[in-house]
């Protein structure tokens, strides 16, 4: 009787870890797909990125590239910003805290644009300012502040 049971202790203690290694395989699953919505590529990339201002120029930008800004509500986002798109295109964004668009703007191949948009902000939070490559050449640069 002996022998058996370490038997089915051994089947268990197999089951264990191939349910286990399943468990490991889906969260490393979830977490390549949670970090492959936020990523971008970006060849040829050059320009400083720091508070308040990014700059970037570059040969090959496809994808989502994300500022977070903490804001109060009734604070003024105030966004000086430009595009120059050579090819492909450019889509900027504001997302609030609830994940809702609140601003945006789209710019194909030949645009160039410098404007500044000021945008009254609802709610307290982290908003995300989006600028989302479509197999884009070119350059992009985003000044803001919030008043």
């Amino acid at each position: 009787m002996g022998a058996s049971h370490g038997y089915g202790k051994s089947n268990k203690r197999q089951r264990l870890l191939l349910n286990g290694g399943w468990v490991v395989l889906l969260l490393a699953m979830a977490l390549a797909l949670a970090s492959w919505g936020s990523s971008y590529t970006c060849r040829g990339c050059a320009g400083p990125d720091v508070p308040g201002h990014v700059d970037k120029r570059f040969q090959y930008f496809n994808g989502p590239y994300t500022k977070k800004v903490s804001a109060d509500a009734g604070q003024r986002l105030t966004m000086d910003y430009g595009a120059t798109v050579e090819e492909g295109s450019l889509d900027m964004r504001v997302v609030n805290p609830d994940g809702q668009v609140v601003w945006q703007e789209t710019y194909d191949a030949g645009a160039d644009v410098n404007q500044t948009a000021h945008i009254d902000l609802q709610e307290n939070g982290r908003y995300q300012l989006v600028v989302d490559g479509h197999q884009a050449k070119g350059n992009f640069q985003i000044d803001w502040q919030l008043n």
